[in-house]
């Protein structure tokens, strides 16, 4: 049995992680600066299934953690209040860190250290007038964090994925503002990265605009046709190959989209073909393609309204050209703004990318096909 590296739903092997040079360098950066209270924290933003999650555990994989402590989690869509979300950062803290092998007194620490929001009069139900007793409350949490692991641990990383769900908190961005810029100032050795969907730095920008000096946004697209071409090497590993012309296919049609990569690969990889030419890879793509439909494509499109679904249609006829309010206002019969909230909506739901300003284009092409095809 080979181990297969391409796990599409999953995220990808840090040892089998291609590209996002730029990300990693910026972090690398940031984390060397940490450790002197003088963070770059990081806002990483992209579409659904473009590798956000994997490339932040590449850069918890990346990270010395003999030297730092790094604790990687997705936001829990249950966390609804300031409170809560307190208790939820404080709680996996503590998990991580009573967990260190090699650091004892780190270790110790984090194994005796409790909290309780009840004792400082703030239950989980907190209400809004109390968010600053809050934020006083937290801010002492984390510098007595630490300042009791300072002496092992060069600096404390905190990965947030899935950062959308912050904004089901009321104040939950200049909360974190606030605090952590108030822990860098007193020498307190943070960096905070968080991930989530395109969106997310723009409604941070409306919410609280010194948010946008405090998060590096960092935008990721999807990978060059070099990097797709890297999706030979566990075939090589095994004593197989990809031929050039396959490689150069599966970068055509995945337009560089990760999760679209891994979809191919595992197929090529589960057939148990050690030498993949292009004929085997056409008797497989029904296969990848019917797939893509139920993971990737079906859902974006039930989700729509009627309305939306006739501009998905119309988008469809040219899936990979852009579009404007105006044009398909006049090909629709529909109103400019009536078009431009659509594109609004459907950027939302995931089925859009904004590649200019006014400019729209389907998220991915193959989503163009799949819209054709069920109009047939």
């Amino acid at each position: 049995m080979r181990k297969n590296p391409f796990r599409p739903s999953n995220t990808v092997d840090p040892n089998y992680f291609v590209g996002r040079e730029k990300e990693i360098k910026a972090y690398e950066k940031s984390l060397a600066q940490s450790k002197y209270s003088n963070p770059q924290h990081m806002a990483i933003m992209g579409e659904r299934g473009i590798g956000k999650s994997s490339l932040l555990r590449k850069l918890e994989a990346i990270t010395d953690h003999d030297e730092h402590i790094v604790v990687r989690r997705d936001m829990d869509s249950s966390t609804k209040t300031l409170a809560e979300l307190v208790n939820f950062i404080l709680a996996f803290l503590k998990v991580e860190g009573a967990s260190i092998g090699n650091r004892g007194k780190i270790r110790e620490f984090f194994r005796d250290y409790a909290w309780n929001l009840s004792v400082a009069g703030l239950g989980i139900g907190i209400d809004s007038q109390k968010s600053v007793v809050l934020q006083e409350f937290f801010y002492s949490e984390l510098k007595k964090i630490s300042d009791n692991t300072r002496d092992e641990a060069a600096s404390i990383c905190i990965m947030l994925d899935e950062a959308e769900h912050l904004e089901q908190i009321d104040g939950s961005w200049s909360f974190i503002r606030t605090v952590f810029s108030r822990l860098s100032e007193n020498g307190a050795n943070y960096l905070v990265i968080v991930a989530g969907k395109l969106g997310l730095f723009n409604k941070i920008s409306e919410i609280f605009s010194p948010m946008e000096r405090f998060f590096y946004p960092t935008v990721i697209g999807q990978l060059s046709k070099e990097e797709v071409r890297i999706i030979s090497r566990p075939f090589r590993e095994i004593g197989g190959s990809i031929a050039g012309n396959v490689a150069d296919k599966v970068y055509n049609l995945s337009s560089g989209f990760p999760f679209v990569v891994q979809v191919m690969g595992d197929h090529l990889f589960e057939s148990g073909e050690k030498n993949v030419d292009m004929r085997f890879f056409n008797s497989k793509w029904p296969e990848m393609q019917d797939r893509l439909e139920v993971q990737l494509f079906k859902s974006r499109y039930e989700n729509a309204s009627p309305r939306e679904r006739e501009v998905l249609h119309e988008m469809a006829k040219n899936p990979s050209t852009s579009h404007c309010a105006k044009d398909l206002g006049s090909r629709l019969s529909m109103k400019n703004n009536q078009v431009s909230y659509i594109f609004g909506q459907l950027i939302k739901k995931n089925s859009l990318m904004k590649v200019g300003l006014g400019s729209f284009k389907l998220f991915h092409p193959l989503f163009g096909e799949y819209i054709i095809k069920l109009k047939k």
